[in-house]
């Protein structure tokens, strides 16, 4: 017999080796042969469905879309390099891409809105007044522009005195606070940008809308779009 752990040779009869370990009669020692050691079990705990994480990755991606949106509406508003022109059969305006056409559902007597673009943080809308055979007599070899801030000035919105500015090609505008719903999402106190024009047959006006909490954010924007407005004659 041989010793497995120091491999001399074993004398018939004797249970232990020369190094002391002990040795059956067939030469294999119970020391020598591995003991199983059984696996420490693993307790399950019940976990998070799989159906909540996966509505918890969809909540997360668009919640961080929806703020990204205003993000990008918020900068592309006052970056210029964002706005294009836009020309529509009886005027053109230049306007942030961000600002995206669709229908509006205000209605003021006597106007049609003819233009209305919209997003999140702002909206731009274009109305417009026929005048009739009496306006137009009346209207006719005066100064329209004159007459505008004449028109004004006689108006008030929300208890505000309106006092009119003159603009480049005959357009007056003036600055406001007013409440109306369905102009933008964010909110309906808004602060209003309003340009007027004349010619032999209409009266336009044109809106630049924001909320009157991010007045200070858009208003030189928004004196920009109305001074871009232009109707065609």
């Amino acid at each position: 017999m041989t010793c497995l752990y120091c491999g001399r040779e074993i004398e018939e009869g004797k249970q232990f080796c020369e190094c002391g370990h002990p040795v059956m009669a067939n030469g294999y020692s119970p020391a020598a042969q591995p003991m199983y050691t059984p696996a420490p079990m693993k307790r399950s705990s019940p976990g998070v469905p799989k159906f909540v994480w996966v509505l918890l990755a969809v909540l997360i991606i668009a919640g961080g879309g929806y703020f990204l949106k205003h993000y990008m509406d918020s900068r592309n508003l006052r970056d210029e390099s964002t706005w294009e022109e836009i020309s529509e059969s009886e005027y053109t305006v230049t306007l942030p891409k961000a600002l995206k056409k669709a229908d509006s559902k205000k209605y003021t007597p006597g106007y049609k809105v003819i233009g209305f673009y919209t997003s999140t943080e702002a909206a731009f809308e274009v109305d417009k007044m026929d005048l009739g055979a009496d306006e137009k007599a009346a209207f006719k070899n005066q100064d329209r522009q004159q007459l505008l801030k004449q028109l004004i000035s006689a108006m008030s919105i929300d208890g505000q005195k309106l006092e009119p500015k003159e603009l480049g090609d005959g357009k007056v505008y003036v600055e406001y606070t007013r409440s109306e719903k369905d102009v933008i999402k964010k909110s309906d106190k808004l602060f209003v940008v309003d340009v007027m024009c004349m010619t032999e047959d209409a009266i336009y006006e044109a809106y630049a809308y924001c909320a009157e909490e991010d007045k200070d954010k858009y208003d030189s924007a928004m004196i920009k779009w109305v001074e871009s407005f232009k109707v065609k004659e």
